[in-house]
């Protein structure tokens, strides 16, 4: 995740630090030839490339939400 271009607040829930993301920002050198991923540590969400969103909107699958992340 890059945290300098995300959105997110850190707080405190019964003594551990607590990151809420309202908007994700990506390292391109990270996930540059990666499909299909989670940041670690987290299962929600998953993230997707282009690619793979082309696929699924083509086959007209269901049940797929996409928003948009910026990749830097």
């Amino acid at each position: 995740m890059d945290f300098e271009n995300s959105k997110y607040d850190i707080f405190e829930v019964k003594d551990q630090r607590v990151l809420s993301v309202r908007k994700y920002a990506l390292k391109k050198s990270k996930v540059q030839g990666h499909h299909i991923f989670r940041l670690k540590n987290d299962t929600i969400p998953i993230f997707v490339s282009e690619e793979i969103k082309t696929i699924v909107e083509t086959n007209n699958l269901l049940g797929f939400s996409f928003w948009e992340v910026l990749v830097s």
